[in-house]
């Protein structure tokens, strides 16, 4: 599936499924801080590279193989962060809520779990706002980082080298 997403449009992925036996947690605020654990594994990867490019390691030149490929990576990671925490069953972002909901509540957000990623999915494909406004996200907080967004969009280019023309 991976492949099939990046293939697609190069959309970052949250990480695997792990299994968590949360009635081994202490309180719904652990719950909550072991939920938010994947997301924040994102953070030292966007951060090096930011830096990298903040300290003029990488410049923002679409002539860069380094640069445009790192800047996509960027992208990558960012998408992931931020896609992984909205609050969407089976998300983290869900789960670090969970916690906090009534019992009712949480009950049918895990039940809709097996179909939030493919409805998040669609909606993000095929819901032009939707996908503008994630993206628009994505942008803005790699433009705070410093990074020009361009860059992760010349990396896109260059990762989808199919589409090219060979002339």
């Amino acid at each position: 599936m991976p492949v099939v997403f990046m293939l697609l449009g190069g959309i970052g992925l949250p990480g695997g499924a792990v299994y968590i036996e949360r009635q081994l947690l202490r309180s719904r605020g652990w719950e909550t801080w072991v939920s938010l654990a994947g997301p924040v594994m994102n953070l030292p990867m966007i951060l090096s590279i930011s830096l990298a490019f903040k300290l003029g390691w990488l410049a923002n030149d679409p002539e860069s193989v380094a640069s445009v490929s790192l800047g996509f990576l960027l992208r990558l990671e960012i998408s992931a962060l931020v896609l992984n925490l909205l609050p969407v069953p089976p998300l983290d972002g869900f789960q670090a809520l969970a916690p906090w909901l009534p019992a009712d509540m949480r009950e049918r957000g895990y039940a809709a779990s097996n179909y939030g990623m493919l409805i998040l999915f669609g909606a993000l494909w095929f819901v032009p706002p939707l996908g503008a406004a994630f993206w628009g996200l994505v942008s803005f907080i790699t433009s705070a980082l410093g990074v020009d967004p361009d860059m992760g969009y010349f990396g896109w280019r260059a990762f989808r080298f199919w589409e090219h023309d060979a002339s």
